[in-house]
């Protein structure tokens, strides 16, 4: 099929799959060069209330909460995307999504920035996390519902490079010599509320998906939206919306009840699942929230630790980059497994170069940048983005937002314990601090290798069950 994007349909997907995603891991990321001030702010304010100095133990506990409480908000967006979508149209939820986002940036900048108070803040992080469920789940459906076919790996890639360049961004504004002081950092929180404006102000001109029109209003109006998003000749047009016809195959959206107790279903969403978990369970929180702290303690000085932070985002969104354009090539897949070996590798280098350093204290904290800096290539460039695209190869328009709705809460589950967890993994194990990262990305490495193709196949032999039904239906028409 000769039908792409037409450029005002490049228009649409890059402001769907860029703003949400960019902002809400801009706003993610804040709190780890932000940590100095976050330490003078709470102890100001525990001396105020009182009267006496902040134990190092309820610092810890607190830092730690403001950090990842940013996830129970999350797990609203991701509860509530899917239940959400059966009241909204996709592009109502996006709508909803960033006024969320400029009232948790109100709450942390207005009210904590005037009162320094930790529950503010800690509030304002919980409503900023929201729209952050959202953006692991509605924008790689809209990219899937949006998107030509020729070009939904490569778009489905975009929001995975969203993703680095909000952290990157993210970490650059908020270091201490930019905006990440005292008397900036309200300056630097309230910047997030501008991508949410830009796209509040041109969604007036974009439109719900062709799949949603097509569910909601029928085939005359979702052939107009394809007019617009598409170019190609009427003809080709018209294919795609018989081929999305066929996706649908006259059924309504699958239910969880049913995607659980049926063999097929079930394995699709063990997939999507897994390729959820397999995001976080490889370790990134470890160093998106913490990477400062980590590279103090692998022995880089506390004024150096934000300047290789930035250094090694920046490297992240140049494989981001170059990634989207790999994944556009050789496909998801193989992608994915070649990322995951590359994050076994950093895993195992970090920690011989933890291990290692009394022997050589000069030289293994550049072992542990350089193991860090791969690791966030392998992520970002590979896994970030072969995961987008492997959700959309292994699930199809009835099962979709189902499928990613209930994973996203339970990504967002064990993404709060993933948050939470390093400081006192640091503690605790030291130098092997990462070995439990190792052994899930060892785990998951396996499971793609084994179970992935099947999906796709059985993604495939479906797609061609419904065209065989289709020409079935023609033939006997002619007859």
């Amino acid at each position: 099929m000769a039908v792409t994007n037409s450029n005002f349909g490049n228009f649409c997907l890059f402001m769907t799959a860029w703003l949400l995603m960019s902002v809400t891991l801009y706003n993610f990321v804040l709190l780890n060069p932000l940590a100095p001030a976050m330490r003078t702010m709470y102890e100001t304010t525990h001396m105020v209330r009182h009267n006496e100095t902040m134990p190092e133990e309820t610092w810890i506990v607190l830092y730690a909460v403001s950090v990842s409480c940013v996830y129970f908000g999350a797990m609203v967006g991701g509860v509530g995307t899917n239940i959400m979508l059966s009241y909204v149209s996709r592009k109502g939820l996006m709508q909803l999504s960033h006024v969320i986002n400029i009232t948790g940036v109100i709450v942390i900048a207005l009210v904590a920035g005037t009162t320094w108070s930790y529950e503010a803040l800690i509030i304002g992080r919980v409503i900023a996390g929201i729209p952050l469920g959202v953006a692991y789940n509605l924008p790689i459906l809209m990219m899937a519902e949006l998107s030509a076919k020729c070009k939904q790996n490569f778009w489905q890639s975009v929001v995975g490079l969203s993703v680095a360049f909000g952290i990157l961004i993210g970490s650059i504004f908020s270091h201490p010599k930019i905006l990440g002081s005292l008397s900036l950092w309200t300056v630097l929180v309230s910047l997030a509320v501008i991508p949410s404006l830009i796209y509040l102000i041109s969604s007036h001109w974009i439109p719900n998906t062709p799949f949603y029109v097509l569910r909601t209003y029928g085939k005359d109006e979702a052939l107009k939206v394809l007019k617009k998003l598409r170019q190609g000749t009427l003809d080709e047009i018209k294919e795609e919306l018989s081929s999305m016809s066929e996706e649908i195959g006259g059924k309504r959206k699958v239910l969880i009840k049913e995607m659980l107790t049926t063999k097929e279903y079930r394995n699709m969403f063990a997939g999507v699942l897994a390729l959820f978990l397999n995001l976080v369970l490889v370790g990134i929180d470890n160093i998106l929230l913490y990477s400062d702290k980590v590279f103090i303690e692998a022995g880089i000085s506390p004024d150096k630790a934000t300047y290789a932070t930035i250094g090694v985002f920046a490297m992240q969104l140049l494989a981001s980059v170059v990634g989207s354009k790999i994944v556009d090539r050789f496909g998801g897949f193989k992608v994915h497994v070649a990322s995951n070996i590359m994050i076994i590798f950093a895993h195992v280098t970090y920690t011989v170069s933890q291990v290692a350093t009394p022997a050589a204290p000069n030289a293994m904290p550049y072992v542990a940048i350089f193991a860090v800096g791969v690791f966030l290539i392998a992520w970002s460039g590979g896994t970030n983005l072969a995961t987008f695209a492997l959700l959309g190869e292994i699930t199809s328009e009835p099962t979709r937002s189902t499928a990613y709705g209930y994973s996203a809460v339970i990504f967002w589950v064990v993404a709060w314990t993933v948050g939470f967890v390093p400081p006192y993994l640091q503690i605790h194990l030291g130098p092997y601090a990462l070995t439990i990262w190792l052994g899930c990305a060892i785990l998951f490495l396996i499971y793609v290798l084994i179970f992935i193709p099947r999906l796709r196949r059985q993604r495939h032999k479906e797609d061609v069950l419904f065209m065989g039904s289709e020409n079935m239906e023609i033939k006997k028409l002619n007859c």
